[in-house]
């Protein structure tokens, strides 16, 4: 339980945005909950079918993403995990302004994050396959963790989808 109290839990009334999107026909959720200070503490992700297998492993992943920001993971740390994943549904993306196209809807995620908390505020790019040149500044508390172009290095690197 030591690992518990490093926790930093939301407060009971927090801000919160939500992006409907439609993912190779389907109907994909994000829901983001903040800290008062804008940092995200907390995704919840729904889709459109009852039951299904992906449903339940989107919902346990939004739960382990929530409980990686509350221990003190960066949401550039979580991004680089969720970025590139390849499965379907995939394709384009109807229905954000900020991202055209996906490789799974944990890629979609991690762009949506991405243009949320690490653009600079007036970019109007997208990411995904279609992109406008970006060039992401890291925070300066994790300026030793950035790698050029934005990739993030520390305990999160390749080698652990390689298998290596």
């Amino acid at each position: 339980m030591g690992t518990l109290s490093m926790r930093e839990i939301l407060p009971d009334r927090r801000h919160s945005w939500t992006q409907h999107v439609h993912i190779g026909g389907q109907s994909v959720y994000l829901c983001v909950g903040e800290y008062p200070d804008g940092r995200p503490g907390e995704i919840f992700v729904d889709m459109s079918r009852q039951g299904t297998l992906l449903r339940g492993v989107m919902g346990s992943l939004a739960r382990m993403v929530s409980i990686a920001l509350q221990c003190g993971s960066g949401v550039e740390v979580i991004i680089h995990a969720l970025r590139g994943l390849d499965y379907q549904p995939a394709g384009v993306v109807e229905g954000s302004l900020a991202v055209v196209e996906c490789s799974s809807v944990t890629d979609w995620i991690a762009s949506e994050l991405e243009a949320h908390y690490l653009r600079p505020r007036g970019d109007s790019g997208t990411v995904g396959a279609v992109t406008t040149e970006f060039v992401q500044e890291a925070p300066e508390t994790v300026v030793d963790l950035v790698l050029p172009r934005g990739r993030v290095a520390g305990y999160v690197a390749d080698s652990w989808r390689s298998g290596i």
